[in-house]
């Protein structure tokens, strides 16, 4: 399985996220008529490690954005993100950012960001 494919999995099985997001975690990009809350995911870059062993594993950061119409909400579905990505079984992941953006004013929506090195 890929990276994204993973954490896809990841998230859709954690009851407490999908209890507040349901169904609506994307790969890449929103819908063009999104629904909120959601999390959309991504990678961010993808640093090629080298060693004595092996070659070329791949180490990526996945940023994970969190969009709520209140703050309140999307801080909480951030939260629940960091849990499934730090209880994963399928990959590590180490959170590296945790950034609150300015509200989008083009959706209305207070919008969390994360970035993760996932292995």
């Amino acid at each position: 399985m890929t990276v994204l494919a993973n954490i896809d999995t990841t998230l859709g099985a954690y009851s407490n996220l999908t209890d507040l997001i349901s169904t609506r975690f994307y790969a890449i990009e929103m819908p063009q008529t999104p629904t909120f809350p959601n999390v959309v995911y991504f990678r961010n870059s993808t640093r090629v490690e080298n060693d004595l062993d092996s070659l070329a594993k791949e180490n990526p950061t996945i940023q994970i954005d969190c969009r709520a119409v209140t703050y309140a909400s999307a801080r909480a579905i951030a939260e629940q993100v960091k849990a499934a990505m730090q209880n994963a079984t399928l990959f590590k992941a180490l959170l590296i950012n945790d950034i609150d953006l300015p509200k989008e004013d083009s959706a209305n929506v207070y919008r969390i960001s994360l970035d993760f090195s996932v292995w």
